[in-house]
């Protein structure tokens, strides 16, 4: 319950308030030696710090989380973490340490054949190729994305592979397709 209450403060923009809420939802997790949980909440604090520009402390809270996640020895929460690490660096442009981590979640999600962490994984990949340019390999990412059968979530899945796909078009000079699939 608490937890909703820090999101909701995210949600509403009360960044300040949802800071301070999910430090003390923290704190919570660490006097219970709860990894997992501590692990799941710095995934869900540097995903705020991210959103907001503050690289470096996102980048700091996602390799605590990916520590914990490792110490508890929770897998999806490991690749889940390496995959918003991947998406940081990529954002700044850091290839090698973008490629890095999505190659880590990868290998662990081919162990735990975990589909919504691979369509992350697969988004993320196809971004950071079309922020390089690299037409040819975003267009067959984008075609291994609408491949992946996820029944959680497929509705909001959708919206995305969408959204990339319009960014696809609209970069390489087919501005009606773009529109298409952005509407």
């Amino acid at each position: 319950l608490f937890f909703l209450f820090c999101a909701l403060n995210y949600q509403l923009g009360v960044y300040d308030e949802a800071e301070k809420n999910f430090n003390k939802a923290l704190n919570i997790y660490k006097t219970r030696f709860d990894l997992i949980e501590e692990a799941s909440l710095l995934n869900n604090i540097g995903f705020m710090y991210h959103n907001r520009g503050m690289y470096e402390k996102a980048s700091f809270t996602f390799e605590r989380g990916l520590l914990c996640a490792q110490r508890s020895q929770h897998a999806r929460l490991e690749a889940l973490l390496s995959v918003s690490i991947g998406d940081l660096y990529a954002e700044l442009q850091d290839v090698e340490i973008a490629e890095q981590n999505y190659s880590h979640a990868e290998q662990l999600m081919q162990e735990l054949d975990y589909n919504f962490l691979f369509f992350s994984l697969r988004v993320g990949r196809a971004n950071l190729a079309l922020s390089q340019g690299d037409f040819l390999v975003t267009e067959n990412l984008i075609n291994e994305i609408a491949e992946i059968k996820v029944v959680k979530q497929a509705h909001y899945n959708d919206r995305i592979l969408n959204l990339l796909r319009g960014k696809f078009y609209l970069l390489t000079g087919k501005v009606s397709e773009s529109i298409e699939q952005l509407e």
